[in-house]
């Protein structure tokens, strides 16, 4: 059995949304944005991104990429993971 690492957040009830968040990015990895490193474009660049992502995901917020079906918002939040570990690398 595994260890749970994030059990607060699971408490929260944010299971489904981490499980989406790691769909996406191992989507991504295999995918669009194979060998690419997060840090390749920078903090801004993934700010854009999760920001294009929040206006997208539209009134009542549930809209969906078309491309992986799940929320927009969750584009966002993974993109903003993706801004932070930029920001921090830079602040290093």
């Amino acid at each position: 059995m595994l260890d749970d690492k994030y059990p607060t957040l699971h408490r929260l009830g944010l299971g489904a949304q981490l499980d989406a968040v790691e769909r996406i990015c191992a989507a991504s990895a295999a995918g669009k944005h194979k060998g690419e490193a997060i840090a390749q474009h920078g903090p801004d660049h993934h700010f854009g991104k999760a920001d294009s992502h929040m206006v997208r995901s539209g009134f009542g917020y549930a809209g969906r990429d078309t491309e992986s079906g799940e929320m927009h918002l969750i584009h966002a939040a993974a993109r903003l993971l993706m801004a932070a570990a930029c920001a921090t690398q830079e602040a290093e």
